[in-house]
């Protein structure tokens, strides 16, 4: 399966630029290709329960020729366990250079010795709170959620899934940009986010603009990247 979003290259001090990002999935089950593609402002993979799809994330420009950005952010939201089943969530990752949680974190990390760093759930959750905006979320959102950072790259691998036994699909929610870092927490305080080196720089921020709404908090000018806006499906 293939997945085509339109999106644009932002880095402070250059062109933005006219990107695709394209998304290839396999999985061992069949993949429900309804689900896929957009759910809100989020990019949405469904995964069978119990199982998982393999994907792969690459940059292209606009004549669909690879290019290589200079900063990838990428949050993955509501990684949840599922008692139907005994359902863990999780997203098995090609290692970043870095990864950001919170203080509090409810994401289990372990890494392998196959270049993989792997993110599970560790608290059960509902539809009923999953996030609805990447740029407004409350404290257990952000604890269920991790911004990875890959330095020069057009691309990168990771498996969306879930072990135990699960008869629906699970959606996975991930949008191009550092969520943690830059989101305004509602319905709390603001939790601590710890790198996963803590020499790590946070992705690059511009100034913030009097254009800029307290609920952006800088979202918009953080991304060196791909900025979230993916209007179109292919």
């Amino acid at each position: 399966e293939g997945l085509v979003y339109e999106g644009v290259n932002i880095h402070p001090g250059k062109p933005k630029q006219e990107v695709l990002v394209v998304v290839n999935a396999t999985g061992p089950e069949v993949i429900d290709t309804n689900q896929n593609g957009m759910h809100g402002d989020y990019a949405l993979l469904d995964a069978k329960g119990g199982t998982f799809v393999h994907a792969k994330f690459s940059i292209l420009d606009k004549n669909r020729k690879p290019i290589t950005v200079p900063e990838l952010d990428v949050t993955f939201f509501d990684l949840d366990k599922h008692t139907s089943g005994n359902e863990v969530e999780f997203v098995k990752i090609k290692k970043p250079d870095a990864h950001f949680l919170t203080k509090d974190t409810l994401i289990d990390v372990s890494e392998g010795t196959d270049g993989y760093v792997t993110f599970k759930a560790t608290k059960e959750g509902t539809g009923a709170d999953n996030p609805e905006n990447p740029l407004m979320l409350t404290t257990e959102q952000k604890n269920k959620a991790v911004t990875v950072k890959y330095i020069n790259t057009g691309n990168f691998e990771a498996e969306l899934g879930s072990t135990g036994k699960g008869a629906n699909y699970r959606g996975f929610l991930f949008v191009f940009r550092p969520s943690l870092l830059c989101a305004k927490t509602i319905g709390g305080e603001d939790p601590d986010i710890v790198p996963s080196d803590p020499t790590t720089t946070p992705p690059t921020t511009a100034p913030e603009t009097t254009t800029t709404t307290v609920e952006e908090k800088q979202c918009w000018f953080t991304i060196p990247i791909i900025n979230f806006c993916f209007p179109k499906l292919f």
